[in-house]
């Protein structure tokens, strides 16, 4: 997760700067499974069968290092399989979450 995050903030124009960064990055993520009602026809009509979801979440937040304020927020969610991780579709995840997060400028 931290090399896709990486890259897209490289293609921003940032990059790692170590203890003297101006900005610090945290990336967090977790997995979420529960139980949503899925539509099933049987002969009676349309009923609402629980099917167990598996959802994962990337969280990236950014903070101005020299007043410790947050500056930006970011999340992205998707329905996941736990066997295969899709390495394409997460990386597009990363890159729409991150799409919103300004570019560099250099003064």
């Amino acid at each position: 997760m931290r090399d896709l995050v990486a890259a897209e903030l490289a293609r921003k124009g940032y990059r790692e700067a170590g203890p003297d960064a101006d900005l610090l990055v945290r990336i967090s993520s977790g997995t979420v499974w529960e139980e949503k009602p899925a539509p099933i026809t049987t002969s009676g009509g349309t009923e609402n069968e629980p099917q167990l979801i598996t959802e994962d979440e990337i969280v990236v937040d950014a903070f101005d290092r020299a007043t410790a304020q947050q500056v930006w927020h970011g999340t992205a969610q998707a329905e996941v399989d736990p066997q295969r991780i899709d390495e394409p579709a997460l990386q597009d995840d990363v890159g729409r979450m991150l799409t919103p997060f300004p570019r560099r400028t250099v003064e």
